[in-house]
């Protein structure tokens, strides 16, 4: 078999479009994200990067499209155990979890307790506070016997060491 060029990559992705839009339906469970993961491994392979001397284009496209959706589920667990910047926690719909994805998540969620078990102490508390107990700033700035500024302060330190703890550790 004779490796692909990059000229060719359109008329692979459209001859395996569908195919790569069912594996990622399957891998996502929603069809809308599995249709912006498509157009995503097409806006991929049509950017030329490391496309010369493919000597599978389907393959390669399957590769792609999986680590597209694998990257889209860990950033979509990580918004859901973490929450975003303003505190807020992402809720996503319950589907029907395999077991696989049951195994992953305890793990996940043993990473974001290690990862909260080793913040700063003032950092952990605010942070316990906020996301477990559901305090407001101001009520979080009463019990610790602190400013708001402080607590919002902490609250940030506290995320943005839990990500990076997330980002270090994510295997």
């Amino acid at each position: 078999m004779s490796a692909c060029e990059p000229q060719d990559w359109a008329s692979h992705f459209f001859e395996n479009q569908d195919d790569l839009f069912r594996l990622l339906t399957k891998m996502v469970g929603d069809p809308d994200i599995a249709k912006d993961l498509v157009q995503d491994t097409y806006i991929r392979v049509s950017q030329g990067n490391s496309v010369n001397g493919v000597k599978n284009p389907r393959a390669y496209l399957i590769t792609i499209a999986s680590n597209l959706a694998r990257d889209f589920l860990r950033k979509r667990t990580v918004r859901a155990e973490v929450g975003d910047e303003d505190g807020r926690i992402e809720s996503i719909p319950s589907q029907v979890v395999s077991h696989e994805r049951r195994i992953y998540d305890r793990q996940r969620l043993a990473m974001v307790e290690q990862a909260i078990k080793e913040l700063p102490a003032k950092c952990r508390e605010a942070f316990i506070l906020r996301k477990i107990e559901g305090l407001s700033t101001e009520e979080i700035a009463q019990r610790m016997g602190v400013s708001r500024n402080m607590v919002e302060k902490n609250l940030r330190k506290a995320l943005n060491l839990t990500r990076e703890y997330m980002k270090k550790n994510d295997h």
